[in-house]
């Protein structure tokens, strides 16, 4: 039986991740924070191995288990006040301490979710990608093999309500008076969360496959979408009677105007993105109207 490492396994995608890999013929265990809240994963608690950073140490866990996948989830967006050096010691620093460990680990995989985005773009796409590059020089020296998934914009239910898409939903089902946007423009890819799920898990499987040195796969639906376009299909969708004040918001410096994902690679292993965009946000604006307690609506 394979074991994987998964280091962000309480946040939105790992959660979701764990949720189908515990289902599978896989020994599981979770690398977190003391500080990361388990209440989210309490229905396949018991089908974890649990370790915390502070506590037992990321040597521990490679000593205790033979690693044969490390997905690494964690991600420091800096969007909460976090310093510079919070956001590379998050990005970069951890993924490193456990890269160090996989790679004296043979036939090893470190799958990390890495970004689409330009590595100017942010301080947090900056050090995304600067993870990438370690990861290409381990792959490089024969330490470890590397898969980077490029993960455009994922969305589903309950997801944080600081994302663009629960922004959009959440303001539209309140009828907030007045929303303040961009112009809109912008095109972005955007992927339901159970597609970006079931994207992982066939890479998952590519990866065990005797998978050597480095490579790169785009996550996301192989569309781009304008921004205005998603926000108006929103606002019709709920039958809203909010104001989307296109405009009202300058974009922000760097801010890229085109990412679409190339899903060639997924496709030859046999992916097929299941939700259109419709009929992904319809089942995230049903289960948010049902958290609403307006469901009847």
């Amino acid at each position: 039986m394979k074991t994987i490492l998964i280091s962000g396994g309480t946040g939105y995608l790992g959660k979701h991740l764990l949720g189908v890999l515990v289902d599978c013929d896989y020994t599981i265990i979770l690398l977190k924070r003391k500080t990361s809240l388990l209440e989210p994963l309490i229905n396949i608690l018991n089908k974890l191995k649990v370790y915390d950073i502070e506590k037992d140490g990321i040597k521990k866990v490679f000593l205790e288990n033979h690693i044969d996948v490390v997905i690494h989830l964690a991600s420091t967006y800096g969007r909460s006040g976090e310093s510079l050096s919070e956001v590379v010691a998050s990005n970069i620093i951890l993924p490193l301490s456990i890269i160090e460990e996989a790679a004296m680990v043979d036939k090893c995989v470190f799958v990390n979710a890495g970004t689409s985005l330009n590595r100017f773009t942010s301080t947090y796409s900056l050090s995304k990608e600067q993870l990438v590059d370690w990861g290409k020089h381990f792959s490089e020296m024969g330490d470890l093999n590397f898969i980077n998934l490029r993960l455009e914009h994922f969305y589903g239910p309950n997801d944080s309500p600081n994302k663009f898409t629960s922004y959009i939903i959440n303001s539209c089902l309140n009828n907030k008076k007045h929303v303040p946007l961009t112009w809109g423009a912008q095109k972005r890819d955007f992927i339901y969360i159970d597609d970006t799920v079931s994207a992982i898990v066939i890479i998952l499987k590519y990866a065990f496959q005797n998978f050597i040195g480095f490579q790169e796969f785009d996550v996301g639906s192989g569309k781009a979408v304008r921004i205005k376009e998603i926000c108006d299909l929103v606002h019709h969708l709920t039958g809203s009677s909010s104001v989307l004040d296109y405009g009202a918001v300058s974009y922000r410096a760097n801010e890229p105007m085109y990412l679409q994902s190339n899903t060639s690679k997924l496709t030859e292993l046999g992916w097929v993105c299941g939700n259109s965009l419709e009929v992904g946000l319809v089942k995230t604006i049903n289960a948010e109207r049902k958290n609403l307690g307006n469901d009847g609506e």
